[in-house]
């Protein structure tokens, strides 16, 4: 059977008023502390709910254990979600939160982003998750839309800022568009010890795509794309300014790579009302190119939020490319086939075969 994790927001911290309808996080939250790991097993690719007032979850594969902060065992035995709410934030953000349950034992919640400290966030609706309702194991350790790691550093208007605490209003600088506002985010964690190379995340050094692209190390996932055959960015790897996959560059240029042995990786989806090329960690690369295939990947509430989104007309769906995009292999024939023109430099890199073997494997 496959094993996962993920972390909940400890009950203590997050707190339910049933007289207001309000979940509120305490203003002293400490992400290091009040938090709780569940670690679990199970055999399907569903992770099932339970009746309310019933204790066991329906799938009796589906156990594990929960831990304090401490490391302390809270509680063991079958691992599920009780029920999911949807949440408003203050600037009208809409939260999934999961509530999880072990044996019986509450034992934290599961938002679909971070929330923020001292706010209160209105309760506009609830439903338990019974025996017949599944939610997949994606929703907490796959990720199969372009994200950052959530500490890279998006340039602002007003200088770099971290992708995890760029929130839904923000201007991020855009290639072709200059500053525009973020519509909708998402912030994922990801357990990777299960993962697929497919699935790890790309790390590419400092400089690997010429002087200063990136500035510092990024890391995204595969299938973030990365902008090629711009003056200042993959000169000499495209015929023209195109938008590759991440994992396209491995093997064609030195140091990118996937990352092996991290077990968790958190996740940020940004979403503009167009496709824009952003600049993260100095380095061009997109922002969600939203399509119906990424849309289906979301909860019922991400969902709903963005279909708001679209039919407010703040984000363009489905929405035109801001390069001509590439898959992998078509990318990586391209950068091959221009490899003579481009020379023996940084770019054109010379992998040996056992280099390859572990970059391709």
């Amino acid at each position: 059977m496959a094993n996962y994790s993920f972390h909940t927001y400890a009950p203590d911290v997050l707190v339910y008023d049933s007289a207001t309808g309000t979940f509120t996080l305490s203003s002293s939250y400490d992400f290091k502390t009040d938090r709780n790991l569940v670690e679990y097993s199970d055999d399907d690719s569903r992770f099932d709910g339970s009746d309310e007032g019933d204790p066991v979850g329906e799938d009796g594969n589906q156990v594990g254990t929960a831990y304090d902060d401490q490391g302390n065992v809270i509680e063991a035995g079958d691992v599920y979600v009780m029920g999911y709410a949807e949440l408003e934030a203050p600037d009208g953000t809409t939260i999934t939160i999961d509530r999880i349950e072990v044996d019986g034992v509450h034992v934290g919640y599961v938002p679909s982003q971070p929330l923020v400290p001292g706010t209160i966030y209105e309760v506009t609706f609830y439903e338990d998750v019974d025996d017949e309702n599944t939610l997949g194991h994606s929703y907490y350790t796959t990720n199969s839309v372009p994200c950052f790691d959530a500490i890279t550093l998006i340039e602002t208007p007003d200088g770099p800022m971290a992708a995890g605490d760029v929130l839904p209003g923000h201007l991020v600088m855009t290639l072709d568009r200059g500053p525009q506002p973020v519509q909708w985010r998402c912030d994922r964690r990801v357990d990777l010890r299960q993962a697929r190379d497919a699935d790890l995340p790309v790390f590419i050094p400092a400089d690997a795509l010429g002087a200063g692209r990136p500035a510092r190390d990024l890391i995204v996932s595969g299938q973030h794309r990365i902008l090629l055959g711009h003056v200042a960015q993959g000169a000499g790897l495209a015929p023209t300014e195109m938008l590759v996959p991440a994992k396209a560059l491995i093997g064609q240029l030195r140091g990118v790579r996937f990352m092996r042995g991290r077990r968790i990786a958190r996740w940020v989806h940004l979403a503009l009302e167009h496709h824009q090329i952003v600049t993260a960690n100095g380095a061009y690369a997109e922002s969600l190119l939203l399509r119906q295939v990424c849309v289906n990947t979301l909860l019922p509430a991400q969902r709903h939020c963005l279909e708001r989104l679209i039919a407010s007309g703040k984000i363009q769906s489905p929405a035109t490319p801001a390069r001509p995009c590439l898959g992998a292999s078509a990318a990586q024939r391209m950068m091959a086939s221009m490899r003579p023109q481009s020379g023996r430099g940084a770019f054109a890199t010379q992998v040996s075969e056992r280099e390859r073997y572990f970059s391709l494997h």
